[in-house]
């Protein structure tokens, strides 16, 4: 089991031990006795025997908020990291940035298109940086 699944199975018993009041533990690792065929992570069971709660199969995975999320997350972290090239020794150096777009637009860039935004709106970012005020009872720009 990877560590990232690792953690979020014992989150989850922390979780349930903290709501239910109920101590799971891992009795079995489904998906590592058999790699062939992908199955759930872990199977939990309450701790001490107690069969009057139910074991709980535990499946970590990613459900897409919206259609073509992850590739919409790849293309966007590959823009961002050439606009924060282009944006290096010019933005605020106390203040922090992220950059959201709608899927549509991304998903949607070719090759020409995408150099043209990328220029265009690293050009952009550092004029409307210095513009933003900070909110000091949300801690956000």
């Amino acid at each position: 089991m990877k560590i990232n699944e690792e953690n979020a199975c014992n989150a989850f018993i922390e979780i349930l031990r903290e709501i239910k009041g109920i101590e799971y533990e891992i009795i079995d690792y489904p998906e590592e006795r058999n790699r062939k065929i992908p199955d759930v992570e872990v199977i939990l069971a309450p701790k001490g025997e107690d069969y009057s709660y139910p074991k709980i199969a535990v499946e970590h995975t990613i459900v897409e908020a919206h259609q073509e999320q992850f590739k919409y997350v790849n293309q966007l972290k590959g823009i961002e990291k050439e606009i924060d090239q282009k944006c290096q020794g010019k933005l605020p150096i106390d203040y922090c940035f992220s950059l959201i777009a709608p899927p549509s637009l991304i998903a949607g860039l070719n090759k020409k298109n995408r150099e043209k935004f990328v220029e265009e709106i690293s050009n952009w970012i550092p004029g409307a940086a210095k513009s933003l005020t900070w909110d000091r009872h949300s801690s956000r720009l």
